[in-house]
C-alpha cells in the first residue's frame, strides 16, 4: 500500500473512533442527565462484554449489537479495539500526546505473551461460569474507561459547572 493510502486509512480510522468515543464519553460524563436511556442502551450494546451480558439476561436489540461487534472483529480484527472501544481510542490519544511531547521516544510492537492472556481468560471464564462477575468487571475495558471518566473527569465537570453557575 502506498503512503498516501495509509494516511487516508488512518484518517478514516480516527474519524470512526471519534464517532464512537465522543458519545460514549458524554454518556459517562453527564451531570445534567440529558442523554436519553435508549442512547445509553444503544451505545453499550455496541460494546462486547456489556452486549454479551445483555444477551444472557434478555435478548432483543442488544443481540444486534453483539452480532455487529462479533462480525466487525472477525472482519477487521483488532480494529474494533481502536475504534469502537473507548478505552482503545483513549490509549491512542495518550500515545499521540506522548509522541508529541517526547519526539525521540519510539513505541515498538512487542509480541504479546499469549500464555498470560489465555491463562487470564481461563481464570475469568471459570469465575464467570461459577457465577462471579468480579474479575470480568475489573478487567473489562468499557467498564474501566467508565470508571476513569466517572471518578476522575466527572467531578471536574461538576465543579466547573458549579463554579460557572455561582
Amino acid at each position: 500500500m502506498s503512503w498516501f493510502k495509509l494516511k487516508q486509512l488512518k484518517k478514516i480510522r480516527v474519524i470512526v473512533s471519534l464517532v464512537f468515543f465522543v458519545p460514549v464519553s458524554l454518556c459517562f460524563i453527564d451531570p445534567w442527565h440529558v442523554v436519553p436511556a435508549p442512547v445509553n442502551n444503544f451505545l453499550t450494546s455496541l460494546q462486547f462484554i456489556p452486549s454479551v451480558i445483555k444477551v444472557l439476561v434478555y435478548s432483543g436489540l442488544s443481540t444486534l449489537g453483539l452480532i455487529f461487534v462479533v462480525l466487525l472483529t472477525i472482519a477487521f480484527g483488532r480494529v474494533y479495539c481502536s475504534t469502537v472501544c473507548p478505552l482503545g481510542t483513549f490509549q491512542d490519544f495518550i500515545i499521540h500526546i506522548e509522541k508529541k511531547i517526547h519526539k525521540k521516544k519510539r513505541f515498538e510492537y512487542k509480541k504479546p505473551p499469549f500464555i498470560f492472556h489465555y491463562s487470564i481468560l481461563v481464570i475469568v471464564g471459570m469465575f464467570a461460569v461459577a457465577g462471579s462477575m468480579v474479575l470480568l468487571n475489573l478487567l473489562e475495558p468499557f467498564s474501566n474507561y467508565g470508571r476513569v471518566l466517572t471518578n476522575l473527569l466527572e467531578p471536574l465537570v461538576v465543579f466547573a459547572n458549579n463554579g460557572l453557575s455561582y
